[in-house]
């Protein structure tokens, strides 16, 4: 039972990932595009939001299954 719960947790983790690198893929095209076009401000938003998603998860990850 324990090892079923710890293949879904890893499976989660896995999923995240991926979802998450697309995504941050997603706003780093968005700011090499937009960012001669838009405010400093929301070009340096998009930044952060990449960097948390990549970031973010592997902390949360590493925290959740040490």
């Amino acid at each position: 039972m324990m090892e079923m719960i710890q293949a879904s947790i890893f499976d989660f983790f896995a999923m995240a990932k991926d979802a998450s690198s697309a995504l941050a893929e997603s706003f780093s095209q968005a700011i090499k595009v937009f960012a001669p076009i838009w405010p400093w401000e929301t070009c340096q938003c998009i930044f952060w939001l990449e960097f948390c998603l990549t970031n973010g998860l592997v902390l949360w990850e590493r925290t959740f299954l040490e």
